[in-house]
This record gives structure tokens, C-alpha cells and sequence, in this order.
């Protein structure tokens, strides 16, 4: 459930994976799509290990795993984009599979590394006999934005963070032969909802990063934030025509113990994806 100051407000329901919802189950219906990020490890003991989360969404045409290029690591310690995986639940338990291309596209300034934290992984439509499709949420492109691309007079209700903190993660699996999946096993992480206030800029906070704070309550409940890195910020407001609305307004990069958050504006994420659609040959790794 929203907060009362949330719901007073409501007049409609908003569109959500091709789907007219209330307003109200908006976030409940987007964290099914929220998924950790894992990466195999091979030839250790954890086949598995989970480094934040992430959103699966299918915009433009395209299945893609939305996260932050610094889960990969860096110097020795950076993994090779090719062992991260999406975990999905299937009839026969969850399994592990792989992107077909990931890629990070440059974006900005060069010497700006902050605009340049996101990460895609992107899936073809099938993987052997299975359609992916449905473990991807259908949004238009326009559904990611930052809140300065609202239309004049519009009123942001909240703005509401899906994630998975690494102190409440279990898993264990075994690979098959192939390594496009594996085979089922148990990953448990339970996710959490945060509700975020935009905030003045201080001297901590990254340049071209969305500033937004955690209440201290929100924040002793969920301890250490590791993890959300990667989590996606639902925006919901209305328009002058009370009219409700959901956007994709940005995603989790950085935060500290204080309950600061730095986040990745939507309207970046927005360009990101447009450009990975309308060109395969950005950056990719083998």
C-alpha cells in the first residue's frame, strides 16, 4: 500500500506492462520484474554470487536487463560481462541464463565516469523452446524520464525504490552442461520498497546524479544499503488534468550510511536505450 498522502491523491489507474492497473499496485506489479544481479563463477565453490539488483524491461522492441556498469568490479577484482546472468522463475524452479550482448554505452562528457555507469544486458525473444518475453515488463520509452521532462504544473506524488540489499540473500546451484542456464536450485532476496524525497545538492553528491534521501526509520529497517545499487525509482505524479501517471525516473548508483542517494537519471536511461536500439555496433564485450 502507498502512504495515505500517496493515495488521497488517486483518480485513475496507470499503465504498466501494456495493462491499465490502480494506481495503487503499480509498484507491487514492477517488482516481479526487479531482479538481482548474478554473476557464474567459475571453477569456485559459489557457483553464483549476486553483486545488486536490476530491472528486466522490454522497450523497443528489445529484452533488456537494466543495471550499473560498477557492479562488474574493477582492476583485478572486474568480472567479464559475459558471466553475468538474469535469474527467472520457471515451472520447474528458478533458473540462471544468460544475456545474448552487453553492452555500456558511452554517454556525456568522457571524463564524466558517473554518466557512464549503466550496464545492458540484452536477450533475444527465445532461448531454446522458451519464450523470454514474459519475464520482461513492456513499457514505452517515454515511461523513462527524470522529473525535470515533466509537463508544467505536473504534481510528483513519490518517488518509490525496488531492490534487493545483499544482507538478506540466499542461493545455491548447480550448472548443466550448457552454460546458457542452470539447472533449479534456491535464490532467495527479499526486496525491499523504498520511498525517497528529492533533496539540495551537497558536495558529496556526483555531478550529473539525481540527489534524493532515505528517512532514517526506512533506513535503520534496512541496514546496510548494499545492493540497491541498480534498483530502478519509480516516479509517480499526476498532470494538471489529475491524471496518474508512471515513469521510470532513475536508478539507484550510490548511497551511504546516512540514507543519501545518488541516482542515474531517467531521461539518460531513456537516451541509452534508444541508442542501443537504433545501433548494435555501441561498445559491447565478448
Amino acid at each position: 500500500m502507498l502512504p495515505s498522502r500517496v493515495a488521497a491523491h488517486l483518480k485513475t489507474s496507470v499503465t504498466l506492462n501494456g495493462l491499465a492497473i490502480p494506481f495503487t499496485q503499480a509498484v507491487g506489479s514492477l517488482a516481479r520484474f526487479c531482479r538481482p544481479i548474478a554473476f557464474f563463477n567459475e571453477g569456485s565453490d559459489y557457483e553464483l554470487s549476486m553483486a545488486g539488483s536490476a530491472v528486466a524491461v522490454r522497450v523497443l522492441g528489445q529484452n533488456v536487463l537494466v543495471s550499473s556498469l560498477h557492479q562488474l568490479g574493477k582492476g583485478a577484482s572486474e568480472r567479464d560481462p559475459g558471466e553475468a546472468v538474469m535469474i527467472i522463475d520457471t515451472e520447474a524452479g528458478q533458473r540462471a541464463i544468460t544475456g545474448n550482448e552487453a553492452s555500456r554505452l558511452r554517454l556525456g562528457p568522457a571524463g564524466q565516469m558517473s554518466i557512464q555507469d549503466v550496464f545492458i544486458l540484452r536477450f533475444d525473444d527465445r532461448r531454446d523452446d522458451r519464450d523470454l518475453r514474459p519475464w520482461f515488463c513492456r513499457l514505452d520509452i517515454d515511461q523513462f524520464k527524470s522529473p525535470v521532462d515533466l509537463p508544467a504544473g505536473s504534481k510528483i506524488l513519490a518517488y518509490i525504490a525496488i531492490g534487493f540489499p545483499s544482507a538478506h540473500q540466499v542461493y545455491g546451484f548447480e550448472w548443466d552442461e550448457e552454460t546458457s542456464s542452470v539447472t533449479p536450485g534456491d535464490i532467495r532476496s527479499r526486496w525491499v520498497r523504498v520511498f525517497l524525497e528529492e533533496t539540495e545538492r551537497t558536495a558529496w553528491d556526483k555531478d550529473g546524479l539525481l540527489p534524493f534521501q532515505i528517512d532514517v526509520e526506512q533506513t535503520e529497517a534496512i541496514g546496510d544499503l548494499d545492493g540497491l545499487s541498480g534498483s530502478p525509482i519509480l516516479m509517480l505524479y499526476q498532470e494538471t488534468d489529475l491524471q496518474a501517471h508512471f515513469a521510470v525516473a532513475g536508478m539507484i548508483l550510490w548511497g551511504n550510511k546516512l540514507g543519501r542517494i545518488n541516482a542515474y537519471p531517467g531521461g539518460l536511461l531513456q537516451g541509452a536505450l534508444r541508442r542501443l536500439a537504433e545501433s548494435r555496433r555501441s561498445a559491447r564485450f565478448s
